[in-house]
């Protein structure tokens, strides 16, 4: 993966520690697209009902790629000596009409980078790049707004003639009216809500891509407005940790307790996402071997019929009637035909001529064909019938005399009585 420079993000006077450094646009967009492609929200956001958050971890549709654009120049050091062919670069500025939360978002932190490198020091020239970005809908509240702002009276006039015109605070207020129209109500908390309580890591998703998207949803929270009208600050490093914490899965937080490990235990969230990289290598190592195994089995199975299968093909093998040697490969569809049988009657499909024995080659019968037993066979039957009936005759016997000496025993019981 192509390894982007990275930008520090500062909020106030607040300047954030270098994990929260996020990647450029150029990389996210790409992951966004791949992370679109690959997989469904709900294999990202667990189970349970809850309000859409503004910037869902599987990322929407994009339409950032559809925008106009506007070339602009803008200074690579705005704080170098002069301006130079060497201090400056070409921007292609979107033009923002409609998109989802991100693309406004992306669209806006844009924005401040043309501000930044432009630079724009005068409120006025602020007010005109918004208006040279936007169109359709977009710059129309944007105008109506602005000029609503910039109408006010100015406090500071006695004599309320004035009014506030283009000021860094009428170009502040502009923008947190303008965004709290196209942003849902309540953005931040929401954002904040979803993040620490509704996602989780993808199984095929990598710990470092996932750690990604959330350090980039992140950043974005700094452009969300507050209910009065303040800069929601970002989560912290340690608000993150918990959430990277909780949306892995189950068995790699048990190896970590297991190991007498907890989330307080790493010095930052980087260190926390090394271990996580650390696990999902040897799950991706094991999971490799559990496969080759599979197919190293599968292979010499197909290689070496089992035993069961084997013995099978030997008696269908031993059993042909094709005058082929033991353990050659039967047909799979044998005709059979016996001219003695068709022409001197009989079954003619069910045997072949060589193999007939109903009649001999010149046509008279065998004098075996049919005969069910042996005489040696008939003997012994006869032998054990004449036994079975002996012993019946015997048990019969034995039967009678225990009948009467029952009946004797009854008679002379009743004279005793007498």
């Amino acid at each position: 993966m192509i390894q982007d420079k990275l930008t520090t993000i500062n909020i106030q006077s607040f300047t954030c520690s270098p994990t929260f450094r996020i990647p450029r646009k150029n990389r996210m967009t790409k992951i966004n697209t791949q992370l679109r492609k690959d997989f469904t929200p709900k294999q990202a956001e667990r189970g349970g009902s809850f309000d859409a958050p503004p910037i869902p971890f599987i990322p929407e549709e994009s339409s950032l790629a559809d925008m106009e654009t506007h070339e602009l120049t803008l200074l690579i050091d705005p704080n170098g000596v002069g301006t130079t062919k060497n201090n400056t670069y070409k921007l292609k500025a979107k033009v923002f009409q409609s998109g989802s939360t991100e693309d406004l978002l992306f669209w806006l932190d844009e924005l401040e980078t043309i501000f930044r490198n432009k630079p724009c020091t005068q409120a006025d020239s602020k007010f005109d790049i918004v208006q040279l970005l936007t169109s359709g809908d977009a710059r129309t509240y944007w105008r109506g707004m602005a000029n609503a702002e910039k109408s006010r009276k100015d406090p500071n006039d006695l004599a309320g003639v004035k009014t506030i015109g283009a000021t860094d605070a009428s170009y502040k207020a502009t923008m947190n009216l303008w965004l709290k129209h196209h942003l849902p109500r309540d953005a931040e908390k929401l954002q904040k809500t979803y993040l620490r309580n509704h996602i989780r890591k993808p199984e095929k998703l990598s710990i470092k891509v996932a750690n990604l998207r959330l350090t980039a949803i992140n950043a974005m929270l700094k452009y969300m407005i507050a209910p009065d009208n303040s800069i929601p600050l970002i989560l912290t490093d340690d608000e993150l940790s918990d959430i990277v914490y909780r949306f892995v899965k189950n068995p790699w937080r048990v190896k970590m307790r297991d190991m007498g490990k907890r989330v307080t235990s790493y010095a930052n969230r980087d260190e926390l996402v090394e271990y996580f990289e650390q696990l999902e290598v040897n799950d991706n190592i094991a999971e490799t071997a559990r496969a080759t195994a599979s197919n190293s089995k599968a292979t010499k199975e197909k290689a070496s019929p089992s035993k069961k299968s084997s013995g099978r093909d030997k008696r269908q093998d031993k059993g042909s009637h094709n005058g082929s040697d033991y353990g050659a490969k039967r047909p799979k569809f044998e005709t059979r035909f016996c001219k003695l049988c068709d022409k001197y009657g009989g079954k003619s499909d069910t045997h072949n001529t060589d193999v007939c024995k109903k009649y001999k080659p010149d046509g008279t019968r065998m004098s075996t064909f049919g005969r069910q037993q042996s005489s040696h066979q008939t003997e012994e039957l006869f032998a054990t019938i004449a036994k079975m009936e002996k012993k019946l005759t015997k048990m019969s016997a034995k039967s009678k005399k225990t009948r009467k000496r029952r009946k004797y025993d009854s008679d002379s019981s009743d004279e005793d009585s007498d």
